[in-house]
Formats: C-alpha cells, structure tokens, sequence
C-alpha cells in the first residue's frame, strides 16, 4: 500500500551533506520537539476516531479525527503501519490502553515469504529502492516499510524471498540459519520518485518446516540507492508460542530498527 509520493529532487553534493546533517536533529515533522513513534497494528475499530491493536496486545485510541468520512478508512482487521504521538500514559502501563494522535497512516500488504528451492533459478527482478525506512520483527512478522522507485510495469511488488541454495539447515535444527532478500519486483523503474510501501512478511511457517527450532537467524539483505553502512542485517527471531514475550513487539519505537545510521523525513 502506498503511504505517499515524493518527487525526488537533485541537488549537488555539498548541499546535500548539509541537509542531511539537519534532517537528522529533527523529529521529522517540521522540528516541532515532539517524539514520534511508529509501529504496524490491527484496525479494532474504523470509526473516525479509531482504536489499533498492536502486536503485543495494548490498544491505541486516537484522540482526535483520523478521517473525516468512516467509510475512507480501513476495515476492522486491516493492518496498517501508523505514526504517531503520544498523550498522557499515566495509566496505561496498567491498562495497556495508550491515548494517540494519528500522524501518518497506510494500510500494510501482508504477505507470506517466496521460497526459492536450491538450484533453481531466480523468477524474481530485484531494481535497488530508493531506500529501507524501517525493518523489524513484531510477533511472527517481519515488518518492512520501503521507498520505492516509480515502476508503471504490471509487475511492480514487493517480496521477502527465501533463498534455500545459500542455506546448509538440518530439519532438526535448533538455531536454522535463513537468507532472506527483500526485493522490489518489477523490471524497471523511474528513479524521479518514489512512493513508500509498508508489508509485513508472515514468518511462521518456518516453525512447520523447523519444528525443533527454539529460534532462527535470519540474515536479511536488500539493494537501495540510499543506505550508510551496509545493505545487510541479521535478526534473532523467536516464534510467539516459543518466547516468553512476543518477539520484537516492543511497543516504543523511535525511527528505523535496523543501523541505519540516518532519520527520514516525510
């Protein structure tokens, strides 16, 4: 699901440094000194007011007017990656039910992760995006929100792909070992803009196929236009029915998860 589009401007080098170093001190809405947080839930209720579930069980309650016609928004159920601020939680560390005011919103594409077998060839494209916003893991989901390039092909997803050559796993593995690349599907793209897409990536049937697994490494890799450092991250994740806590599903979460290094703006 696209959350925006942005026309990408070139500017020349010194410039750029110079905007970048600012964009980092902000707090990515006009550098009002607010925090801001994100997080990926399930719409509980689509009223213009509405309520969120997020993966570790709280509930977040708009404060204020999400959209002003119910019927614009999503359906009970939907999961959407949303921004936000928070209001007065003096109660909700007992309650875990969390007062916000809605920034940003878009419904999440959820999707299972593409498994491709040991020598067989690869049917997916794989264009660099513009830039990873975010990367986490939040219950059994890998939660990715993504700038991509404009493609007008009928071929345009994005996919979380399973590459099992670059694998050397036993089924009676403790601690498998997976690789996985988040790619951008489509043949070609126009690199004047950019649009964001938020998915979340349904991890669990790597508990099937691994049924003595306690946890998995997951080596995740991707190509984009925009990144500091390396174009790689490892995760540890812990199915939900094997942790003690819901893997990843911490509830504050200030910016990108991953080393990126940078903030982003809107």
């Amino acid at each position: 699901m696209v959350l925006f589009m942005k026309k990408i401007i070139r500017i020349i080098p010194v410039l750029f440094l110079a905007v970048y170093l600012s964009s980092c001190l902000n707090t990515d809405d006009d550098n009002d000194n607010k925090v801001y947080y994100q997080l990926f839930a399930t719409v509980a209720s689509n009223s213009t007011t509405p309520t969120f579930k997020t993966d570790d069980g709280s509930t977040l309650v708009s404060t204020g007017t999400v959209d002003s016609d119910s019927s614009k928004f999503y359906k009970v159920g939907d999961r959407i990656f949303i921004r936000f601020t928070l209001g007065d939680t003096t109660a909700s560390r007992t309650t875990k039910i969390y007062p916000i005011t809605v920034v940003n919103y878009a419904k999440a594409t959820v999707k299972d992760v593409q498994v491709v077998a040991a020598d067989s060839a690869d049917p997916y494209k794989n264009c660099n995006f513009y830039s990873l916003y975010a990367l986490w893991l939040s219950a059994d989901y890998m939660d990715v929100v993504v700038k991509t390039y404009i493609s007008y092909n009928s071929l345009n997803t994005v996919e979380l792909v399973r590459y099992k050559g670059q694998e050397s796993n036993l089924q009676t593995d403790t601690v498998p070992a997976i690789h996985l690349e988040i790619r951008h599907n489509t043949p070609a793209v126009l690199k004047d803009s950019y649009v964001v897409r938020a998915c979340s990536f349904d991890l669990s049937s790597l508990k099937t196929e691994f049924p003595n697994a306690v946890k998995f490494k997951l080596i995740v890799s991707w190509n984009d236009d925009n990144t500091y450092g390396s174009n790689s991250y490892q995760f540890t994740y812990t199915p939900v029915d094997n942790a003690s806590q819901l893997a990843g599903a911490a509830f504050f979460r200030k910016q990108a998860q991953w080393s990126s290094g940078k903030s982003f703006s809107y």
